[in-house]
């Protein structure tokens, strides 16, 4: 293989350096015809052989990424695609790439396209002149990629008024050329391919419960390694006739590769992760490529469900970073499959080792940072606290101390497994975002982000409060504003505090909640904030996935639950929860506003959108929530408040042959009220679950009966009446 070549062109007007460019390819290929002998021009090959091979190969040699469309001459057969398309070309290989970043530099489109660019293969980076007499007054994302682009060599830069440098591509066209016969290029499988194809062999032949887990930078071949086993089972006849692998991902697109190397074998399905949870077919092997972008939760319940397993996943990826996924779910298989295999795929197939392209790439997103590690000699002494160093750190900073930007960004990565480039460039570059550090022996061992929101004038007010406009950002206050009429929430200035990451050997320190505290003093007395908007704050908020431990932690900070999202969220397949913490006098009366209305309105989502949320998640939200009962004897959170008439209902219930669907509004009553006692927590969990699921969410008999392994109805409703009974009687004012 030979290496990659980068070559980097400063535009001061972008239709000239194009035709310069669309010249220059023109001259490869006339370069080609020339040395090849052909009399017919290229330009005049019928357009339908363009499209049988494009739709034959899908492998066009020239991509150029722009966020300006343009049209090229027909005979260089372009691939145009914007920044936000780049996804539609993965699994394909260029050997000429034109990246566009004149007006802005998109930093997931660069990662997903430049691993696209073949061995021997040419990637142009073109970027404003301007740049380069505006350095000063450059986004610090744009300073430190031109300073890492002057300390690389390998980075030739290209004068557009000088003739281009030669470069032969004839091989390659010798194989994907339109001129003739396309000949498809030999594929060799690497010995880690082979290594792994044995690996995945095993799972499925092999003991039951042994997952393996497969990792693999960028470029290794992995999800051909999967397609390449799929075609060898059969081919084997390893694979019963009537035997199915699934493989799942997010995305069908995601596994082209897959596919491809398994040749289409029908008994090869693609099964989306949700369908794949909520079917649970049967099948012989299940296959999860790109693991990493799948929620946590899911893949949980996919490992507890299925005995024959593999993950496998981009360890230092545009699409996000397998480094947290690795880290977390590692400690997931130990506990549940402690006998448990990992494999990683080294060899890259598309360039050669060492590639200087990638070791680029890798620098400029930081794709392959890490946490910093800590000298046993630290680890083997306690958190010295008085030697913490507490501070904000100024975004500009960070352009020339590059060390410290990767201890910062190393602990995102590992902290939160869909952390990708694009963080870094937000951590970087958006001007209501502050950088909160906790520094020990001069290493970052905690951070965190957050984001100022808030501080509307009346117009704009008013356009986002009637559904008119919806800025980027300004999360908190616009949902408040929006689906809970909170107008006051968009006037206010707010702090919302984005991520907080901790080193895994300090963490349970009591660390995060140092930064918090820190966070909430430096927001309501600024002394020197280094933030643009010095104003005080009037409430800190936070949005995190909604599970026990995080309600119970942001509780324990002094944060206030105000809004519970309705739908799951993509990333991390869990509901989005949101909290506040008063620092005024107009933010406390918001919190108090949003508290109220989130106090009446959540008991009555819980039978309909929230029907299927975890009780443990709902038990935190409800206890504390007295609104739905006027009263203000002091001893009332340690009784229950229903009519004679309710109480005589409950009795019959438990006592005689009483129908539920007869009792279900004091039922409802009661168990509202029931939570917020000591009593609640005596109960075991499944009785907690149960009493849960059937009188507040309403879920149907079926559903229990299934889920809560019971028989039948009968025994489903015998338990409910022993769950409300035990209850009941623990209860000091049921008599």
């Amino acid at each position: 293989m030979q290496t990659r070549q980068s070559y980097l062109v400063y535009s001061e007007d972008r239709d000239k350096t194009e035709q310069w460019l669309i010249a220059w390819l023109q001259s490869l290929c006339e370069d080609y015809i020339n040395k090849t002998q052909l009399t017919q021009p290229l330009k005049d090959y019928p357009q339908a052989r363009f499209e049988q091979y494009v739709d034959q190969e899908q492998q066009i040699p020239y991509c150029w990424v722009s966020s300006t469309a343009h049209k090229y001459p027909q005979d260089l057969a372009i691939s145009y695609l914007s920044h936000q398309k780049v996804q539609a070309v993965l699994g394909r290989e260029f050997k000429f790439i034109i990246y566009d970043a004149i007006d802005d530099f998109y930093p997931d489109a660069f990662g997903a396209v430049a691993g696209t660019l073949c061995s021997s293969g040419v990637l142009i980076l073109l970027l404003s002149a301007r740049s380069l007499s505006n350095l000063e007054t450059a986004k610090p994302s744009s300073q430190r990629l031109l300073r890492l682009i002057q300390n690389t060599p390998s980075i030739q830069l290209l004068n557009q008024y000088k003739p281009p440098p030669k470069i032969s591509i004839n091989q390659y066209l010798a194989n994907t050329s339109l001129l003739g016969t396309v000949t498809k290029p030999i594929y060799r499988h690497t010995n880690d391919q082979e290594k792994t194809v044995t690996a995945i062999t095993k799972v499925l032949k092999g003991h039951r419960r042994r997952p393996l887990v497969i990792s693999a930078d960028r470029g290794r071949g992995k999800s051909a390694a999967l397609g390449m086993t799929v075609k060898r089972l059969v081919a084997n006849k390893l694979l019963a006739n009537n035997a199915v692998i699934y493989i799942t991902a997010p995305n069908r697109s995601a596994v082209d590769s897959v596919f491809k190397h398994a040749e289409n074998i029908k008994q090869l399905k693609f099964i989306a992760p949700d369908e794949l949870l909520k079917k649970k077919p049967e099948l012989a092997l299940l296959l999860i490529d790109e693991a990493a972008a799948i929620p946590s939760p899911l893949l949980i319940q996919l490992l507890l469900h299925y005995s024959r397993i593999v993950f496998s996943t981009t360890l230092h990826g545009y699409e996000g970073t397998g480094r947290g996924f690795e880290i977390r779910f590692q400690k997931v298989l130990d506990q549940h499959t402690p006998e448990w295999n990992a494999i990683h795929l080294d060899t890259p197939i598309r360039w050669k080792q060492g590639d200087l392209l990638e070791k680029f790439v890798y620098q400029l997103l930081l794709l392959n940072v890490q946490q910093v590690p800590i000298p046993t000699i630290l680890l083997e002494t306690d958190l010295e606290i008085e030697n913490l160093s507490i501070r904000q750190i100024q975004q500009d900073s960070l352009v020339y101390h590059e060390g410290k930007l990767q201890q910062i960004f190393g602990l995102l990565v590992s902290a939160h497994y869909q952390t990708k480039p694009a963080d870094l460039y937000y951590l970087l570059d958006h001007p209501n975002v502050s950088i909160f550090v906790i520094e020990y022996q001069q290493r970052v061992i905690a951070t965190a982000l957050t984001a100022y929101e808030g501080g509307f004038d009346n117009t704009l007010a008013e356009q986002v409060y009637a559904g008119q406009r919806r800025l980027k950002g300004h999360l908190i206050p616009q949902s408040l504003a929006f689906h809970a009429g909170l107008k006051d929430a968009l006037h206010l200035h707010s702090e919302r505090i984005i991520r907080i990451a901790v080193h895994s050997e300090y963490q349970r320190e009591g660390l995060a909640t140092r930064l918090i505290q820190f966070i909430q003093k430096t927001q309501q007395h600024p002394v020197d904030t280094l933030s643009q908007n010095a104003n005080q704050r009037d409430y800190l908020s936070v949005s995190f996935a909604a599970s026990a431990n995080m309600i119970q932690f942001w509780q324990k900070q002094g944060f206030t639950t105000v809004r519970l999202g309705l739908r799951r969220d993509a990333s991390s397949g869990t509901h989005s929860l949101m909290a506040l913490l008063a620092l005024s006098k107009e933010g406390e009366r918001l919190l108090q506003s949003a508290q109220q209305q989130f106090q009446i309105t959540l008991p009555h989502l819980l039978s309909e959108p929230l029907s299927q949320l975890e009780p443990h998640i709902i038990v935190p939200l409800l206890q504390g929530n007295i609104s739905t009962i006027q009263a203000s004897d002091e001893t009332y959170a340690e009784t229950i408040y229903l009519e004679t008439w309710q109480w005589q209902e409950l009795d019959a219930f438990i006592n005689t042959y009483r129908e539920y669907e007869s009792c279900i509004a004091s039922l409802w009553e009661w168990l509202i009220q029931s939570i917020n006692l000591a009593e609640f927590s005596s109960l075991a969990v499944e009785q907690q679950n149960l009493l849960i699921a059937k009188i507040l969410q309403k879920q149907a008999w079926t559903q229990i009966v299934k889920q809560y392994q019971f028989s039948g109805k009968k025994s489903a409703i015998q338990a409910l009446k022993q769950s409300v009974k035990q209850l009941m009687q623990e209860q000091p004012n049921y008599k």
